[in-house]
């Protein structure tokens, strides 16, 4: 699918000769060919394809071509200037599918009227239906960029279509815009105005659909190449125990036996229960013919069916990660859309390495993916602490350690359980919170037997301390493994130690942890250094004094978590006043992680990193703190009647309002600036 803007060009015809020749298509669709079909039909059968349909150009502008195959049998419904309309059959499957082939118009004029024809004019059809092309409109103002700014208060065409037909967006890999063009004044525009759009039908038969966005080559436009059924490599799946099974009371005895069965279990009890509902249902039908003879038996059938659906429905519900939907919505169908349209954007196709070229062979992606995380991962080396650990007092008094270093209880560690939720992403052992919820009185005895012996000392945490990371897009349609969120998934058995040690820290997080640091602390609000913020920033706005100018600088945290030193963290925690005991167990959680990266669902090499820690939990703001209380104290004097200094953290961002201050670094001076530039780019962890 190609806005080629004139097959005139030897370029433009080479590179359509190279597409085809590459991506063997079922089908060819070209807007502005700008090209009468008595050439048209020359180059098409030169090109391999021995059928077609032509919309010939008005005057030297527009022009539709829509070429394909034996494979298919094509029927032409309706056709103009800018659409047409088309039913595909394939011929060994015999599926069917419709397939809108549009150009919108480009003239402003024009819009109103052209918008106005497709709504009323293509009717939403229960059949798979593909509509794709240059529809010279884009959706979202970042699919806009240059000099011209995309206008908030424009039409918005596209998405009234979209809405009114019920077609979503199929996504992309490759290159963010499929135009680009000069302004006036010659500098670039680039806009992503090529897309291709399908229904929910669609999305049921062909659910690995891929657009690729290909080079831009004897066009100011990129091709899109299509793939309703790209190449799957096989690969082992992943074992996670399925919600569903815990209602049955037969799964019970099988736990109290062996935890090993339940995969083969699973397979032999719910593997055919979508075949079984489909036998059911038509005997169903024929007892219903007779209702007052065979009231009972319906209700046992309808019982049974129900049970079935319920399981499928948790099925479903724990692949699609609906949180906002209650239990007992039976809505099958949209839990399964979904979990595709899920994957679909957690899916990667292909990413850029380091060099900036994009790869697409799942070796080569899974090379980019972990090489990225190891060197991410990896240790800058020992570095001297010592400015910063002078400016951290102690704070655990000698009852908190007590209370932390204590006997561990059943009760502890049952609530541990507990307060965490039971169909979360499980981790590599593929046993969610669900599984210790409901088999908690057959295993409690071990795993308050793992956590004893863990906080006693006299065991490590390494065999359960291996997490799967996830990654999961930042932005739409990433491009390198950057733009990709890591999410740690750790074993449930793994966090049950983490809660505890949480847990027993909790109580003592207010003296631990800076005044200025209001986010993720219970009883604080970060709202609190919202409005801090917001009155020192109009304070300094408002500042009438010509001769002294106070500074603010707002500092972003990227990456803070992936790259707290080791050492760092375990110095801290030793100034601060933790027992050595509990430094030691947190220092071997922390150190007996093993990483692997997930690339579209299957786990790769595991690797050891020497840096960086994997979530947030209460126990960890203590390098935030030590890295944020140098900063302060580096201020020396502060101005008498000036704004005093702050320290405020927002999440991941740290503003620091600075003060006027005649000789200190804070001053809002050029001098002063790079002093204070150099001090913050030394303190970092």
């Amino acid at each position: 699918m190609w806005n080629c803007q004139g097959l005139g060009s030897d370029l433009t015809v080479r590179a359509l000769h190279g597409l085809i020749r590459r991506n063997r298509p079922t089908a060819v669709f070209l807007m502005e060919t700008k090209m009468r079909s008595s050439r048209l039909e020359g180059l098409r059968k030169r090109l391999g394809f021995c059928k077609g349909f032509d919309v010939a150009p008005v005057g030297r502008a527009g022009g539709l071509s829509l070429w394909w195959d034996t494979s298919v049998e094509v029927e032409i419904l309706s056709s103009s200037s800018n659409v047409i309309c088309s039913q595909f059959q394939v011929m060994n499957t015999g599926d069917k599918a419709h397939f809108t082939w549009v150009y919108g118009t480009p003239y402003r004029e024009d819009k109103n009227v052209f918008w106005h024809w497709m709504e009323n004019s293509l009717i939403p059809t229960t059949m798979p239906w593909f509509c794709g092309g240059d529809f010279n409109e884009y959706l979202w103002s970042h699919e806009k960029r240059g000099v011209i700014v995309a206008s908030h208060n424009r039409p918005r065409f596209l998405h009234n279509f979209m809405t009114k037909m019920s077609l979503f967006d199929l996504g992309f890999n490759g290159p963010s815009f499929t135009w680009r063009g000069r302004a006036r004044n010659g500098d670039l525009i680039q806009e992503r105005i090529d897309r291709a759009l399908a229904n929910a039908t669609w999305q049921s038969v062909w659910p690995n659909t891929i657009v690729s966005h290909g080079a831009v080559l004897g066009s100011d436009h990129c091709p899109l190449i299509i793939n309703t059924d790209p190449k799957r490599y096989i690969c082992k799946k992943l074992f996670k125990f399925e919600a569903y099974w815990a209602k049955e009371d037969e799964s019970y005895d099988l736990v109290e036996r062996s935890w090993n069965q339940l995969q083969q279990w699973s397979k032999q009890k719910f593997q055919k229960d979508h075949l079984e509902v489909q036998q059911l249902i038509p005997q169903l039908e024929i007892l219903q013919e007779n209702w007052e003879d065979n009231v009972i038996e319906i209700q046992h059938l309808t019982a049974r069916i129900n049970a079935l659906l319920e399981n499928e429905e948790s099925y479903w519900k724990q692949r699609s990660r609906i949180k906002w939907l209650m239990e007992g919505d039976a809505n099958t169908a949209f839990f399964h859309q979904t979990t595709i349209q899920r994957r679909r954007m957690n899916h990667i196709h292909r990413i850029k390495n380091s060099d900036g070229l994009w790869v697409e062979t799942p070796i080569l992606v899974r090379h980019v993916v972990d090489n990225y995380f190891k060197d991410l991962f990896t240790s800058g080396g020992t570095r001297d602490w010592g400015d910063i650990l002078n400016c951290v007092l102690p704070v655990v008094s000698d009852e908190a350690n007590v209370e932390l270093c204590s006997q561990i209880t059943v009760q502890e560690v049952k609530d541990a359980v507990f307060q965490m939720g039971g169909t979360k992403a499980p981790g590599p052992d593929g046993f969610p919170g669900i599984f210790y919820h409901s088999y908690w009185e057959t295993i409690c005895n071990d795993v308050q037997g793992i956590a004893a012996d863990f906080l006693r000392g006299t065991s490590s945490p390494m065999p359960l301390n291996l997490t799967h990371i996830a990654l999961i897009p930042k932005i739409p349609n990433p491009e390198s493994v950057s733009q990709f969120r890591p999410i740690g998934l750790c074993n449930f058995s793994y966090k049950i130690l983490s809660k505890v040690m949480a847990n027993r820290l909790q109580p003592h997080m207010a003296a631990i942890i800076s005044s200025s640091q209001n986010a993720f602390i219970p009883g604080r609000q970060i709202q609190d250094n919202l409005i801090i913020a917001h009155e020192i920033f109009h304070y300094l706005k408002l500042k009438k004094s010509k001769k002294h100018f106070d500074l603010g600088v707002k500092l972003d945290m990227n990456k803070a978590y992936d790259r707290v030193e080791w050492d760092f963290l375990e110095a801290v925690m030793l100034k601060m006043g933790f027992a050595e005991s509990w430094v030691n167990l947190i220092m071997s959680c922390v150190r007996s992680v093993e990483l692997s990266v997930l690339i579209n669902g299957q786990p790769g090499h595991k690797f050891k990193p020497s840096r960086g820690l994997r979530a947030i939990p209460p126990m960890q703001p203590s390098p935030r703190l030590g890295g944020k209380k140098k900063w302060p104290s580096s201020g020396a004097a502060q101005a008498r009647g000036g704004c005093g200094t702050h320290l405020l953290g927002l999440a991941r961002r740290q503003v620091l309002p600075e003060v006027q201050n005649e000789g200190g670094y804070c001053s809002a001076t050029v001098s002063a600036t790079v002093t204070l530039q150099y001090r913050y780019s030394t303190s970092l962890i």
